[in-house]
């Protein structure tokens, strides 16, 4: 059997108890040969350390009948990444391998908080990569202005430094999550042209949020605002722009004064509570809407008059 090559990262020095779990979810179940894995160490290391780590060393794992038992070998000095699979995770890295693979399909960094940047020609060097998830990176403060076309999911949320999203977002995107980014004012106006197959956008826990754009997706199912405390209003043309919307969550959104008066037709939950200012709901809800099942306005103190 070939040799298959992957990239690991670790918080802590390998044990073999700390890491199994880590490992067993990158290691194909049943694999009986042995496979290259790079193994860093970024927590424990300088910075040039770090970079030399990278670029030189490599060691091998023989996967023998189970996740416990792994021999660790130097083997060589070429680090080789062919996994369609990186997860980094909860790890001290400061910047990703120079040489990402054009085979990598998904790519997690949740909670790295040295991360500060992602490679400018990731679209490039990673065409495939279909999930990006860079949750909880504190540090990091944009991404690159070339995401890989074929991106369908994106995950920045609760990015504390992040400021802004890239202008033209890739074009094949289903789901975008960039809630709780604090310092984020807001979304690119043109996302409704340059991503009209986006499906579920999450923009909750935005505080410097004051509206979305005028034109979204139209294929959009589910949008989430809620907890963006400075959301003054909803796009007027929401009902006719996203008439595919199923899920509208605007709750906690302390000073929302109205909602569109044509939702989407086929709109099947509405949470609009705790809106104090929220000043009317759309009239005759329920013969307008007739698959809205979930309805919630409770603390809406302004509301002048409850729907019929």
């Amino acid at each position: 059997c070939n040799p298959k090559r992957y990239t690991f990262a670790s918080k802590k020095n390998f044990d073999g108890t700390e890491n199994k779990l880590n490992l067993y979810n990158i290691v194909p179940k049943g694999q009986n040969c042995d496979m290259v894995l790079t193994y860093l160490q970024p927590e424990i290391l300088t910075d040039e350390e770090y970079k030399e780590l990278v670029n030189s060393e490599t060691y091998i794992f023989l996967y023998k009948e189970g996740p416990e038992e792994f021999e660790k070998k130097y083997i060589s000095k070429e680090l080789y990444v062919f996994d369609t699979k990186l997860d980094f995770s909860d790890t001290n890295i400061i910047s990703l391998p120079n040489n990402l693979t054009s085979h990598l399909v998904e790519l997690y960094c949740k909670n790295c908080a040295s991360l500060a940047e992602l490679p400018d020609n990731l679209g490039t060097i990673c065409p495939n990569l279909n999930i990006l998830s860079v949750s909880g990176c504190s540090s990091l403060m944009k991404l690159p202005d070339n995401l890989p076309h074929n991106l369908k999911i994106l995950d920045c949320s609760y990015c504390n430094s992040f400021i802004k999203l890239p202008d033209n977002l890739p074009p094949n995107l289903l789901k975008l999550y960039c809630g709780g980014c604090e310092l984020l004012k807001e979304l690119p106006d043109n996302l409704g042209t340059t991503c009209p197959r986006l499906s579920i956008l999450n923009c909750s826990f935005l505080p410097n949020l004051t509206k979305l754009p005028d034109k979204l997706p139209s294929n959009l199912v589910e949008l989430n605002c809620r907890d963006s405390e400075n959301l003054i209003q909803l796009p007027d043309n929401l009902g006719t722009s996203c008439s595919n919307l199923k899920k509208l969550y605007c709750f906690n959104c302390i000073l929302l004064k109205k909602l569109p008066n044509n939702l989407p037709r086929d709109l099947i939950t509405l949470s609009c509570v705790n809106c104090p200012f929220l000043e009317k709901l759309p009239n005759k809800l329920g013969q307008t809407y007739p698959n809205l099942s979930e309805l919630d306005y409770h603390n809406c103190e302004g509301l002048e008059k409850l729907p019929d």
